[in-house]
């Protein structure tokens, strides 16, 4: 009964969620609500009996995060660019590059470093993670400008 409650509280935490994001109040609107937490919590519920989470970051790796609003602010002005250049008919400076990263391949510290990293720089818009090698040496990034690596993530590979 009790897993059962806690099931039904996560299903309403999703549905709720989903109506942060919607502005439509139609019965429609709470079917496809309904339909989809369901669904996540199905995949949600899946996923974790075959790999448990592991994620066990530094503090200081988490305290990386009040660098977060600098870089929001000048990659938005480096996609405003990116879209006058567009507009203007010039080319695109957008690049993918590799990345030094060191993380250890495998552990809930690995894990926690390579996903804050990968959150980090993929929240200002410039500079998104695609994917990191199996070997835990190099991370591949897109970006709408050429730009330095972010110090947070820098900050990662710190023990």
């Amino acid at each position: 009964m009790k897993r059962a409650a806690g099931y039904a509280i996560k299903w309403l935490v999703f549905i709720a969620i989903w109506f942060l994001f919607v502005d439509v109040g139609s019965i429609w609107e709470a079917l496809a609500a309904a339909g989809a937490s369901a669904l996540t919590l199905f995949a949600l519920e899946n996923s974790r009996r075959y790999e448990p989470l592991w994620f066990q970051p530094r503090a200081h790796w988490v305290a990386q995060a009040w660098r977060l609003p600098q870089p929001i602010v000048v990659d938005t002005w480096a996609l405003i660019r990116a879209l006058g250049r567009r507009i203007a008919g010039k080319p695109s400076q957008a690049l993918f590059q590799i990345v030094p990263f060191r993380s250890p391949r495998k552990g809930p510290r690995g894990a926690a470093q390579r996903g804050l990293a990968v959150l980090y720089a993929s929240t200002p818009p410039n500079f998104i993670f695609v994917e990191y090698d199996s070997d835990g040496k190099y991370l591949m990034a897109h970006q709408v400008e050429k730009a330095p690596v972010p110090r947070m993530i820098r900050e990662l590979e710190k023990k």
